[in-house]
C-alpha cells in the first residue's frame, strides 16, 4: 500500500507517450494512486476514464471495447467515452443515475498525452509545458522514451535541476572535467516557472557535443539551462560554441525533456524526449 501524499491536482501531468496508446486497445496507468484507463475513440482521439466499474469496481480495462465504448467484464454495462452508462443487459435494463464513470481531460501534443485530473473547469491547455520544438524539428533527429523509477517524483526533479553531479555520477560522456561543480548558477523566476542556467570555459567540450563542433579537441563555451515548470516537468538544455556566442545558431544544443509525473509516494513514471540543432 502506498504511503499518504498529498498530489497536485489542478494541473498537468503527461499520462503516456503517444506511441504507447495504440488503436483499439485499452491501456492502464496508475497515475497519483489513481488507476486509469486510456484509449483511442476510432477517430483516434485518446480518451481517459477513471478504471474502476462503478458497480463492482472492477477495473474497465479487463472488459473489452464496443467500438467507442467500454463494456465491464462482470455483468456487462456498457459506458460511452464521456463515462455515462448507455446499456445494462439486467431486467428491464433501467440505467441508475449513479452509474457513471469519472473522465478526465487530455491533450495530446508534442509526442505526449497529458492528462488533468482536478476540476475539469480549471483545465487550460495554455498552461502545459511548451514542447513544440520536439514537433518542429526533424522526426529523425526527435527520440522518446518511458521509464519506470522506483523513487518519488521530487527526488527525481532535484536530479534534474541540480546537474553538479553530473563529474560525478556520470561517465565521460557528459563530464565536464569538473568545471561546472563549482559554479554557482543563476536562478531567474518566470511566471509559474523556476530557470538555473551554468556557464563555462571548456578545456575542450564534453565528448557528447565535442565530436560535432569544428574544432573538436579546442576550447569551447558552454552552458546548461534546466527550466522548471510545476509539478515536475523540465526543459534542459546543454550546448557548446566555438568562436562565437550564439550557441543556437553557431553551435551545437541538445533540447531535452524530463517530465516526471507520479504513480505512487515511491514510484514514478519518467517521460524524456530529445531533440537537437545538429545532424537533424
Amino acid at each position: 500500500m502506498s504511503e499518504e501524499i498529498s498530489y497536485l491536482s489542478n494541473t498537468w501531468y503527461v499520462a503516456a507517450l503517444s506511441t504507447e496508446i495504440g488503436p483499439g486497445g485499452m491501456f492502464r496507468r496508475t497515475i497519483t494512486d489513481k488507476s486509469i484507463l486510456i484509449y483511442r475513440k476510432q477517430n483516434g482521439e485518446p480518451i481517459a476514464l477513471r478504471d474502476r466499474c462503478p458497480h463492482r469496481f472492477l477495473p474497465l480495462s479487463m472488459g473489452k471495447r464496443d467500438g467507442d465504448d467500454v463494456v465491464c467484464h462482470y455483468h456487462g454495462l456498457k459506458f460511452d467515452c464521456t463515462g455515462k452508462c448507455i446499456h445494462s443487459p439486467h431486467g428491464n435494463g433501467s440505467i441508475p443515475k449513479a452509474a457513471v464513470v469519472q473522465s478526465f481531460p487530455l491533450v495530446e501534443r508534442d509526442g505526449f498525452i497529458w492528462i488533468w485530473l482536478g476540476e475539469a473547469a480549471l483545465a487550460d491547455p495554455s498552461t502545459i509545458l511548451d514542447c513544440s520544438r520536439l514537433s518542429n524539428s526533424p522526426k529523425n533527429s526527435v527520440f522518446y522514451f518511458y521509464l519506470s523509477n522506483a523513487a518519488n517524483y521530487e527526488l527525481i526533479s532535484d536530479n534534474i535541476m541540480d546537474l553538479t553531479h553530473i563529474d560525478h555520477l556520470h561517465g565521460p560522456l557528459i563530464n565536464t572535467n569538473g568545471k561546472l561543480s563549482p559554479l554557482t548558477p543563476d536562478i531567474t523566476e518566470e511566471g509559474d516557472d523556476i530557470g538555473i542556467r551554468w556557464d563555462w570555459q571548456a578545456d575542450s567540450a564534453m565528448p557528447l557535443l565535442a565530436a560535432h563542433l569544428p574544432e573538436p579537441g579546442a576550447q569551447a563555451k558552454q552552458f546548461f539551462t534546466v527550466k522548471w515548470h510545476a509539478p515536475a516537468n523540465m526543459h534542459l538544455q546543454v550546448g557548446a560554441v566555438q568562436n562565437s556566442d550564439d550557441y543556437h545558431n553557431d553551435g551545437v544544443v541538445l533540447y531535452d525533456f524530463h517530465i516526471m509525473t507520479p504513480e505512487t509516494a515511491k514510484t514514478t513514471h519518467y517521460f524524456f524526449a530529445s531533440t537537437r540543432n545538429f545532424k537533424q
